[in-house]
């Protein structure tokens, strides 16, 4: 674990060859590749390198831990394009959910991370799944005035008329109208009720 999270590539190497089981798991849930996957947004040397490494050896790409987090859900959240590829590649679900109910793509367009949201567009990713406030990715585009990623969803056939209940919205008319209509994140408590 700790060389994975450190990245240690020629370490992690030796234990693998030494029958390490590449999945075990710390009593929190985590397993080696949720640590490597995770360290990508504090460029730690070698990170991309380890998840490579444990996926070569086996490692259940969406194994999950106690929070129902991934190692793609790790990687979305701390902005790491490049692990978010290789995990997609080797077959990461897009669509799984967490216990708080977000998802790969909530987490990218949360970190207004164009990249990663195109590469969930382009593995097929449910760019209509709700958060459990009720706000979808698009509603979230428009919340915070982010148009061309709102388009990108729209192109991705998001739904323009999924009610959040909660903050009455019509997302179609925010993001048409390029504009809030008098909708305050701050005032609604947007931000602090999508915990990242």
């Amino acid at each position: 674990m700790t060389a994975s999270q450190n990245g240690h590539v020629e370490v992690v190497d030796k234990l693998l060859q030494h029958g390490a089981t590449v999945d075990l798991k710390e009593k929190d849930g985590w397993s080696s590749l949720y640590a490597a996957s995770q360290n990508g947004h504090v460029e730690v040397e070698g990170h991309v390198e380890v998840v490579d490494k444990l996926l070569q050896h086996g490692a259940t790409v969406d194994l999950q831990d106690k929070g129902d987090n991934t190692a793609l859900t790790h990687a979305c959240r701390g902005n790491d394009f490049t692990t978010v590829s290789i995990l997609l590649s080797a077959g990461a679900h897009p669509n799984v959910c967490n216990k708080a109910g977000q998802t790969p793509l909530l987490l990218a367009v949360r970190k207004n991370n164009m990249a990663i949201v195109r590469e969930l567009v382009n593995a097929r990713v449910d760019v209509d799944h709700m958060y459990q406030n009720g706000l979808s990715s698009l509603m979230l585009c428009c919340v915070e005035g982010n148009s061309e990623m709102a388009n990108l969803l729209l192109e991705a056939q998001a739904d323009t008329d999924l009610q959040q209940s909660e903050y009455w919205i019509h997302s179609s008319d925010v993001c048409l109208q390029g504009r809030s209509s008098g909708y305050s994140n701050r005032s609604h408590g947007t931000r602090s009720k999508f915990s990242d």
